[in-house]
């Protein structure tokens, strides 16, 4: 039996091109036609609905009876039995299907009802074939080309068996025909993420089922077409959407292979498809588009705004807005100064137990503390050295110049353009998870409160309400619900609002509350955790909404009918108690700092309030500072006199404190003292030394191994022997090396 090639190679070249023109198929510009790409386009299925088109009566029935055979061949005798047709007019039929590749009639040897088909065997095979026992015999068959048989069985089976009628399909199983790589090439046309063609077949089909029916995404396919395809589909909508071919054939003026083209256009865009439908062949929009399309002409009456702030009474319970992000800044800063923190080896961050013990020395949880140290990452506040997170001496002196307010204000820039900081635990709502933005649902509440004035409260509940009626998708954006989850999923979106953003309205509000620029309200008997029922702008919250950092001074600051209060520095800001607390009246950044240095932080509020103890005052004293400064910063900021018993305490502290050196190097000792003089003033070995330890004996610098050294001795003439440990040490790092040699071979 032949298959394509085999054919197209006894077609002389004007065969070839009669045949494809039958076929509605475009001659190439080069004139040579290649067998591969001459295939792909005669197996598409326009192309057999456009042949079944163009056959008479006689032969629709003679290749209708070809393409029912399920082994593939009929002997030429049967198909005379079979066929109500004179012999002769069959003969006519078959010749002209030789001419158009749709059936070849050709001598075979048949045995019985089967074709013998000569197999060279490998000279390994050993098994006997069964012998048959009907005889070999030479008989003429008739067979459809393998290749072409399922696009004619295809056009067949359309315009013979209602079942197959096309427009009588549902979308979903007209878009469950279409291959996978055509699927995947219209997911662009519609806005769709790339990530859909990870996805299998069976989620393309539901996707573009719930896709295309939707008008937002009718008038994206639309508008991904050319500009004669979409002049001829809107044409075609408004013959009612469904056409005879011969109508659209006419009203294009084009030739085939152009049809073609645009019906497959059309098909791969997923608008309208073509078939045989009353044994005629016609094109049409699926009704679940065309109810699309109805929707798509109606526009929506604009809703009127409806207002965001709503004034209500003062709250039963309320959460005050405070300073919580700088004063915890201050907390661990201290802590990191004065205790020099060591990193995990595994991580590289604060251990456990620190993050622990800041927890408790702030009264707050666990993700403030890690808030706070990434923070301190991002601004460079604290660096890593040598293991340990030590303050970066001139961002942190920067840092301390400002003033709480100005540094509530960069939590706040920062919190507002960066997703890693959390609000709280994303959505159980897979879909909501998928789709949220924070950073444009945090901007969005912000353009809505900070119209509040300061001192007044308003509903939560109207803000909640007024955002789902002016901008439901204000936290996922709907381009972005289409691209990641598809237009089904604006829908889903829509029905899910209250499950998902109300609760997310909350979060920011209580985010806004930790940075200070809102205080909540809540009913009697409320959980700080609980959502509030209503919230008022901060006077720090009308100051950072109001005007810019730059001009905040001490004293009374005003900007927009707003005013903050910053107290002016306080020639003597403290309050040194006899039991070692000391009070700070003031909010003076630097004074706190530098406080903070000497003093264990405790709370912070009206008065900020400090602990001096021994373990503060000897870390402090272990990063330079001594005794005498900490207690002369006290007594000049100090209101009253220090208690005599803190003076006393301070310096016994103080005197305690035992400072050693650690060196790591080698020691070089000589047996007369003569001899490292004369050692010490030699030019050539005067690098060596980093420091003289004893009349015999010299510390040399770090970072010089031992061979090097003895080989400079030796040049200025000196003996060089090693101490009995030096020599065991070399002797055992000869031996693992010898070790480490022996296992590589």
């Amino acid at each position: 039996m032949l298959d394509l090639n085999a054919y197209l190679a006894r077609r002389t070249p004007e065969q070839t091109v009669n045949l494809l023109h039958f076929w509605g198929i475009a001659p190439p510009p080069q004139g040579k036609i290649h067998a591969s790409n001459l295939l792909e386009q005669m197996r598409q299925e326009s192309s057999g609905r456009l042949v079944w088109e163009r056959l008479s009566t006689e032969e629709r029935q003679v290749l209708g009876r070809l393409l029912q055979v399920t082994k593939g061949w009929l002997l030429k005798s049967k198909l005379y039995q079979e066929v109500p047709l004179p012999a002769q007019t069959i003969d006519s039929v078959l010749q002209r299907f030789s001419e158009l590749a749709l059936a070849v009639c050709e001598m075979a040897k048949v045995q019985g009802s089967e074709l013998v088909v000569e197999r060279q065997y490998p000279s390994w095979w050993r098994q006997e074939q069964p012998k048959k026992t009907w005889p070999v015999e030479e008989k003429e068959i008739v067979y459809a080309l393998p290749e072409l048989r399922p696009t004619m069985r295809l056009a067949w089976q359309e315009a013979t068996k209602p079942e197959h009628d096309r427009s009588t399909w549902v979308l979903g199983a007209l878009i469950g025909k279409i291959p996978i790589d055509v699927l995947v090439a219209a997911i662009p046309r519609y806005g769709l993420d790339d990530h859909f063609i990870q996805q299998y077949k069976r989620d393309l089909v539901a996707l573009f089922t719930d896709t295309v029916v939707h008008p937002a995404a009718l008038e994206r396919g639309i508008a991904s077409l050319g500009q004669r395809e979409q002049t001829l589909y809107r044409w075609l909508i408004a013959q009612g959407g469904r056409l005879p071919i011969a109508d659209l054939r006419a009203q294009a003026n084009v030739d085939e292979p152009t049809l073609k083209s645009l019906l497959r256009t059309w098909r791969d865009t997923l608008l309208a498809w073509d078939t045989f439908s009353q044994e005629q062949r016609v094109v049409f929009i699926p009704q679940e588009i065309k109810a699309a399309l109805a929707r798509l002409g109606q526009k929506e009456e604009p809703r009127p705004r409806r207002p965001a702030l709503e004034i209500v009474a003062a709250p039963a319970a309320i959460q005050e807005g405070r300073l919580l992000f700088p004063w915890g800044m201050l907390v661990v800063l201290a802590h990191l100064q004065r205790e020099k923190v060591s990193l995990t080896i595994a991580e590289n961050t604060v251990p456990r137990r620190v993050v622990v013990r800041l927890v408790e020395s702030l009264g707050s949880d666990t993700a403030l503390v890690e808030r706070l140290l990434w923070c301190i990452q991002q601004w460079k506040l604290a660096a890593t050295q040598a293991g340990r997170w030590l303050p970066v001496a001139t961002n942190l002196s920067k840092w301390q110049a400002q003033s709480f307010p100005a540094q509530a204000k960069r939590f706040y820039d920062l919190w507002l353009t960066h997703d890693e900081w959390s609000d709280g635990s994303d959505p159980q709502d897979r879909e909501a998870a998928q789709t949220l933005d924070w950073l444009a649902a945090r901007k969005r509440v912000v353009q809505e409160v900070r119209q509040g004035q300061s001192g007044v409260w308003y509903s939560l509940a109207t803000l909640v309400e007024a955002l789902h009626q002016n901008d439901p998708f204000f936290a996922r954006p709907k381009d972005k619900i289409i691209r990641t989850l598809g237009y089904g999923a604006v829908s889903r979106a829509e029905k899910s609002w209250r499950q998902v953003e109300r609760p997310l309205i909350g979060q920011i509000l209580h985010s806004l509350h930790r940075l200070g620029l809102l205080s909540l309200g809540y009913t009697a008997g409320s959980q700080p955790s609980d959502t509030p029922v209503s919230w008022q702008v901060t006077p720090l919250g009308a100051w950072v909404w109001g005007q810019s950092p730059d001009t905040l001074q001490p004293g009374k600051v005003s900007g927009q009918s707003q005013h903050l209060e910053v107290p002016a520095p306080s020639p003597q800001p403290l309050v040194v108690q006899a039991n070692f607390d000391v009070l700070a009246f003031t909010e003076d950044a630097p004074t706190l700092y530098h406080l903070a240095h000497f003093c264990q932080p405790i709370s912070h509020d009206a008065v900020s309030s400090f602990k001096l103890s021994r373990e503060s005052v000897l870390g402090a004293i272990d990063t330079g500072l001594n005794g005498a400064e900490i207690l002369a910063f006290l007594e000049k900021n100090s209101r009253q006199p220090v208690p005599q018993n803190v003076i006393y305490s301070l310096r016994e502290w103080a005197g305690a404190f035992k400072r050693v050196r650690l060196c790591q190097g080698m020691i070089l000792e000589v047996d007369d003292e003569a001899v490292l003089e004369t050692l010490l003033h030699d030019a050539d070995l005067q690098d060596l030394v980093a420091r003289r330890l004893g009349p015999r004996a010299v510390l040399l610098v770090s970072g010089n191994d031992l061979r090097s050294v003895e080989r400079m001795l030796d040049r200025a003439g000196y003996a060089a022997l090693p101490d009995e440990r030096t020599l065991a040490e070399i002797a055992e790092a000869r031996a693992a090396a010898r070790e480490r040699e022996w296992r590589r071979w």
